[in-house]
């Protein structure tokens, strides 16, 4: 391009051995107006944008050009001895930090804390089961003893008719002997 260098946001041309004073208002290299050149306030620029829309449609139906449909074709990934190369390790004997240490510890506590938690899941179960047994045992006792109960009034209630049955005897053969011997 043989144009002369310019500014990039008010487009004016640079002179030699003079500092450019850029007053920051952006000019359109298209159309002269105030927004950037590439901005869709350019008229001229939506123009072209619609103009090459419209070809680009016309190429298509025109055969000219051939939309693109990708396709799901995967190559499948094969693994040759020099993708991932073996890591020169050093001779000397590593000397395990304190990090090391530490992350093993944890990880020990971890595995510790865990079978604790799953010794304790264990034990709320057997909780749990242990006092649906106490409440059904306890159902059951109640209602043995309200079937003790019940026997013990009907007891009463035969002893009190024998006392009756053997009172009303007493008298009866208290009546008849006194009959006999006034005979």
């Amino acid at each position: 391009c043989n144009e002369a260098t310019k500014c990039r946001i008010c487009l004016d041309k640079f002179e030699e051995n003079v500092s450019h004073q850029c007053n920051r208002i952006a000019k359109c290299a298209q159309c002269n107006e105030d927004h950037w050149s590439l901005d869709n306030k350019c008229q001229i620029i939506h123009q072209h944008k619609q103009d090459l829309k419209h070809a680009v449609e016309q190429a298509v139906t025109s055969g000219k050009l051939q939309r693109f449909h990708p396709q799901d074709i995967k190559k499948p990934f094969v693994n040759t001895g020099e993708d991932f190369p073996v890591l020169v390790h050093s001779t000397q004997a590593q000397i395990p930090t304190a990090w090391n240490n530490q992350k093993k510890e944890n990880s020990e506590l971890l595995n510790g804390l865990q079978k604790i938690n799953g010794s304790m899941n264990g034990l709320r179960i057997d909780i749990e089961v242990l006092g649906k047994q106490l409440i059904e045992e306890d159902s059951k006792i109640l209602n043995q003893d309200k079937l003790i109960h019940q026997q013990q009034q009907n007891i009463v209630l035969v002893i009190n008719q024998f006392q009756t049955i053997i009172k009303s005897l007493t008298e009866a053969m208290h009546e008849l002997d006194n009959k006999t011997k006034k005979r």
